[in-house]
């Protein structure tokens, strides 16, 4: 718990069912959330390509502004469409070049330090990749395990989200519930 509000990830690699989660849970709950996933924001209003590091550097920037307009917000969920984290994952699959990413590395951790409560790792298994203009290829796998190396390496909750859909809302519905209920 972070100033009095309970943050949740839901992170993992493209069309794994995160954004529509997230939507759900927002409808179904007095949860504070992004409208959209930051990645996708800074898609749409940059002219940044997606395979570029710069992309990565303004989704950083993103998610500073949002933890600052989030400093004044207590007693709520607040539920993520990805996480800091996922940043690092996507500049390790880009780059082999250690010092940057160590570099992402050390804003992330600085970013998701003490904040968040759980973060759900969704699996790439169970869905097909959709290509839909903003990503530029299917590196899900490669970002699957990436995830859980750097997940494992902070304190926070962790879980893996398996299944269709409907199992994986399920699992991260009962989280939350189970976050409001001690609200």
């Amino acid at each position: 718990m972070y100033n009095g509000c309970y943050y949740i990830a839901i992170s993992g690699a493209q069309c794994t069912g995160k954004s529509s989660i997230v939507r759900k849970i927002a409808e179904e709950f007095d949860c504070v959330t992004t409208s959209e996933s930051v990645s996708r924001r800074v898609a749409k209003r940059s002219n940044l390509k997606t395979t570029d590091l710069k992309f990565e550097d303004e989704i950083l920037r993103e998610y500073v502004n949002i933890f600052k307009i989030l400093e004044d917000v207590r007693d709520k969920v607040i539920i993520f469409d990805r996480s800091p984290m996922d940043v690092v994952a996507y500049v390790w699959v880009k780059t082999e070049d250690t010092e940057k990413v160590m570099y992402y590395r050390g804003i992330a951790d600085s970013l998701m330090s003490r904040r968040f409560d759980t973060v759900f790792i969704t699996n790439t298994d169970d869905f097909e990749y959709v290509d839909d203009g903003l990503r530029a290829r299917d590196y899900r796998d490669d970002i699957q395990w990436r995830l859980e190396a750097l997940y494992s390496t902070i304190n926070v909750t962790k879980l893996i989200l398996k299944g269709s859909w409907d199992e994986r809302y399920k699992r991260v519905e009962e989280i939350v519930s189970f976050y409001c209920e001690r609200l």
